[in-house]
């Protein structure tokens, strides 16, 4: 890397920085739109809850999920979540940590209380802070997708818990 800084200063007025940098161009380490799809290939069929109280966010995730062999339910809070744990064997839960209700970290201890079989639950939120992970998993969440989600993160996290779920299943 190879640059300058030049400095104009006079007392009693403003100073102006000026920075000029020389960067060699970034190395693109991974597809945007090959990873996505080489991810989709490795998942199979599995039964998900999108636990989300915002429409737009509902709306991106089930284009992102619309061709995989995925059947998809909505909640809309936290309480809604725990009753579609109750009724349904779900394979995973996306859960928003901030819904209203019942908040995403409370339901999951609810739905981990719960005596049947344990679905992953993986945290939906824009707080992605060391102290919010810790407090997810605390709660008995097992991952974490910092919002806005991506379509790349997504599909990666379902193929990478996909044989794990239909392991599970024999």
């Amino acid at each position: 890397m190879d640059g300058d800084i030049v400095v104009h200063s006079e007392p009693g007025n403003e100073s102006t920085f000026s920075i000029t940098l020389t960067l060699g161009r970034a190395q693109n380490t991974q597809s945007t739109k090959v990873a996505p799809a080489l991810a989709a290939k490795g998942i199979s069929p599995m039964l998900v809850l999108v636990a989300e109280d915002n429409k737009t966010n509902r709306f991106l995730i089930s284009k992102y999920l619309k061709d995989l062999p995925i059947d998809v339910h909505f909640a809309h809070d936290g309480r809604e979540a725990v009753e579609n744990a109750k009724e349904l064997s779900l394979d995973l839960i996306f859960m928003d940590t901030s819904m209203p209700e019942m908040d995403g970290l409370e339901a999951t201890k609810h739905i981990r209380a719960q005596q049947q079989v344990q679905p992953r639950i993986i945290a939906l939120t824009a707080n992605a802070f060391a102290n919010d992970r810790k407090a997810c998993f605390d709660a008995g969440m097992d991952d974490f997708l910092a919002k806005p989600v991506k379509k790349a993160d997504l599909l990666l996290k379902l193929a990478e818990l996909s044989a794990e779920i239909a392991a599970n299943r024999l």
